[in-house]
């Protein structure tokens, strides 16, 4: 598949640089890529596919971040940037609201109602009752695609909230704020000083992510785990090493 393609190509980024690899996942790939798809298809008919994504998504992630990440983290990576996520999307969690949102503006026919109550049978499965929504409503009025999606969205971060230590609910509330997120969507550019370097850029993940900052860090290109002052070290020969190479005329 091209998509699996392209996520090779950015684990090869993030070999050099995980803030534009990561950048470049959750802009390029992951939900957006496959969107279409989650549109026209009714998901329970591709729903082992769209998780198959999502687990290489988030292999993705884990290889060209070098940052591993907890179920629990990973959920809130999958938030948007107002409830305090990375903005990586489920393609499986979400594709029920990209269907009903798709039959509800297309002017569909009723021989595809019964499409639409299937659809709208997983929809409410991710939502508490009190958010839930019934096939007659849609029939009536088209409903938006982000709407729904911030219902899933909304539901998830609850139930963080619910699970989560009293630290971990500060924190959450901390990078849910309004604009707490704006460094994740920035673009890296070293010329207007908005980039971060590898070492920076996973400690501010894993933090926001509620990850332990003080334990080792992967490299992309190595198959062990480095810590503390070895880490400093790591990577200063890993970058001098690289200059090195890309200054040496080809044979």
């Amino acid at each position: 598949m091209e998509a699996n393609a392209l996520l090779l190509h950015i684990e090869e980024v993030g070999s050099v640089d995980p803030r534009v690899a990561f950048s470049l996942l959750r802009q390029c790939a992951g939900f957006c890529k496959l969107a279409h798809l989650a549109h026209g298809t009714l998901p329970s008919q591709a729903m082992s596919a769209l998780k198959a994504f999502d687990e290489d998504i988030r292999s993705c992630f884990s290889r060209s971040t070098s940052v591993d990440t907890s179920d629990q983290a990973w959920q809130q990576a999958e938030l948007g940037l107002s409830r305090g996520g990375l903005g990586m999307r489920s393609l499986s969690r979400h594709s029920p609201a990209a269907y009903i949102a798709s039959l509800s503006s297309s002017g569909f026919s009723a021989s595809s109602e019964h499409h639409l109550a299937q659809a709208v049978e997983v929809f409410n499965c991710l939502v508490p009752s009190s958010e839930a929504v019934c096939v007659e409503d849609v029939l009536i009025s088209p409903i938006l695609q982000k709407v729904l999606s911030n219902k899933v969205d909304n539901h998830l971060f609850n139930l963080l909230m619910e699970n989560s230590s009293p630290a971990d609910k500060v924190r959450l509330l901390s990078v849910s704020s309004p604009h707490a997120a704006s460094w994740v969507s920035v673009i890296p550019s070293e010329g207007l000083g908005l980039h971060l370097q590898p070492s920076e850029f996973q400690v501010a993940i894993k933090w926001w992510l509620g990850l332990d900052t003080a334990g080792g860090s992967m490299c992309a290109l190595c198959p062990e785990s480095v810590r503390g002052d070895v880490v400093t070290r790591h990577n200063k020969l890993r970058d001098t090493l690289a200059e090195a190479s890309q200054g040496t005329p080809e044979c």
